[in-house]
């Protein structure tokens, strides 16, 4: 093969290995609507939930999913950012009562090593839905979190993750 040859030759090679492993959010078309959504996909024998999952670290959260009993049901459009739903069949608990934002707080007791707010827990869900809840509203509920972490602060698309200790142990 003549020299000549080998530069385009070479770069065409590139180009075609660059579209192979290279993915971008492309815009929908006009009037796309999402049809993998809570309202078109959850049935009425489970509960579901939405998981923001990106490219680059934060699928990996949407696994954990799969210890409390949820299944991946679908995702929606994108390549870099896009949501997971995660499904699992209803469990009918007995109700313990209103959820009591000042019985979260006197839960923790410092001096204790067995202390739980696991059934604080399921009132709270039982009663409230997070999913879209201001974090004002959460932390007039719950108080302040035991450990923040922001990402992206200031950008498009910042998040944050607020963890809140669930029992002395806290090992769920």
């Amino acid at each position: 093969m003549s020299v000549r040859l080998m530069g385009p030759l070479v770069v065409g090679a590139c180009i075609v290995f660059a579209a192979f492993s290279v993915r971008a959010d492309i815009a929908p078309p006009p009037g796309y609507v999402e049809s993998r959504t809570l309202q078109t996909q959850q049935r009425s024998a489970e509960e579901c939930t939405m998981c923001r999952a990106a490219r680059v670290g934060s699928s990996e959260e949407c696994q954990k999913l799969s210890a409390v009993g949820y299944e991946h049901r679908c995702s929606t459009r994108g390549a870099s950012v896009w949501a997971e739903m995660w499904c699992r069949p209803k469990t009918k608990r007995p109700s313990q009562g209103k959820f009591s934002p000042q019985a979260w707080r006197q839960a923790v007791d410092p001096k204790s090593s067995d202390w739980s707010r696991e059934a604080l827990l399921t009132q709270f869900v039982e009663e409230y839905k997070l999913d879209g809840m201001e974090r004002d509203k959460v932390i007039s509920l719950l108080g302040e979190p035991a450990h923040a972490i922001e990402f992206y602060p200031g950008g498009d698309r910042s998040a944050r993750s607020d963890t809140y200790c669930l029992s002395a142990k806290d090992e769920k």
